[in-house]
């Protein structure tokens, strides 16, 4: 049987998140020979990082608007219609995520590599095809703007 125990290290000491759990665990096997695997947390993407996405959906539905980039020059359809951040997740950066990450719902993608990996591709595309660049979102730009997007990862953080 395997127990997860959750800590976080602080200046080379663990923080557990549930001492008590732990201590009673410990208790149990107490004389018995244990493995202790350490593995660094991927986590789902953060509060901010939920932020920065929403934003950066907005922010580049904006340029593509302004440019002249109607959603069927861009993914080459018939009839014009205008970039939302709805379009630019469900037609772009979703498609994007499967293909890339498959995963289907932005709450399940990992913080740092999954967000990246997207965002990169992404940005490289409309960048060579269209001339447009748009910096991925940071917290300071955020926090500046006042933005909070609906929470959609219910995880509780350290």
């Amino acid at each position: 049987m395997s127990n997860i125990f959750y800590a976080k290290c602080s200046h080379g000491i663990l923080e557990w998140s549930n001492h008590k759990a732990l201590n009673d665990y410990l208790a149990s096997v107490e004389g018995k020979s244990l493995v202790v695997k350490i593995d660094k947390e991927k986590g789902k993407r953060s509060y901010a990082q939920n932020d920065s996405l929403h934003l950066y959906y907005d922010l580049l539905a904006k340029e593509l608007n302004d440019g002249g980039y109607s959603v069927q020059l861009v993914l080459k359809e018939v009839i014009d219609l205008e970039w939302d951040k709805e379009k630019i997740k469900e037609l772009i950066w979703r498609p994007l995520q499967k293909a890339l990450v498959k995963k289907n719902s932005t709450t399940d993608l990992d913080k740092v590599s999954d967000i990246d990996k997207i965002y990169e591709h992404l940005n490289r595309y409309v960048g060579e095809k269209f001339g447009i660049h748009v910096p991925f979102p940071s917290k300071d730009v955020i926090q500046a703007n006042q933005i909070n997007y609906p929470q959609e990862n219910n995880k509780t953080e350290f």
